[in-house]
């Protein structure tokens, strides 16, 4: 059987229809391309968000390790300063016994509250002294101990190289201390 088909209608409506619906597949096409669009731009908004989010915790942390890291500091300035004094320990005990029994006589006279600045000791026991005194009772102290019976019957001779008292009551010293041979 064959088909027949009669078109009754005149051309203008069928090619009307044909525009109408070209241009319903066009429409519906730009509607279908506005909403990716749309859910591609909600769904690139959320990951900005989230990402933002990130980033702001990522930067607390950040400045919470900065601020540990800056607390360490002066722990590290304490330590490296520690570690040199454990190391002019160890090379004063490796120093021979009578550079470290000066040494030790010498320190054991040293009233608290002076502050030795600096100390260096040779071979054969002399010493030569820096220290810092904050007050007069101190300084009397620390002449009375190195005057004593024990440190003298150790050393031949103390010589005070310099003497100062700042505007602010604190004596600074250099003595020269010679040790018996």
């Amino acid at each position: 059987m064959t088909r027949i088909s009669i078109n009754l209608l005149p051309n203008e409506t069928a090619i009307a229809e044909q525009k109408r619906q070209k241009v319903k597949f066009v429409q519906t096409i730009s509607v279908v391309a506005f909403l990716i669009v749309v859910f591609l731009t909600s769904v690139t908004v959320a990951l900005r968000i989230l990402q933002n989010q990130n980033l702001a915790q990522v930067k607390d942390q950040t400045q919470q390790e900065e601020a540990k890291v800056a607390s360490f500091k002066d722990k590290e300035s304490d330590l490296v300063f520690l570690k040199d004094r454990l190391r002019l320990i160890q090379d004063l005990k490796a120093l021979p016994s009578k550079a470290r029994q000066s040494y030790r006589l010498i320190i054991e006279q040293i009233p608290v509250g002076v502050t030795v600045s600096g100390i260096s000791v040779d071979a054969s026991g002399n010493l030569v002294l820096t220290a810092v005194i904050p007050s007069k009772s101190a300084f009397s102290q620390l002449f009375a101990n190195l005057t004593s019976q024990n440190v003298t019957s150790a050393v031949t001779k103390i010589n005070i190289d310099s003497l100062s008292r700042g505007r602010d009551g604190v004596y600074r010293m250099s003595i020269k201390i010679a040790a018996k041979k």
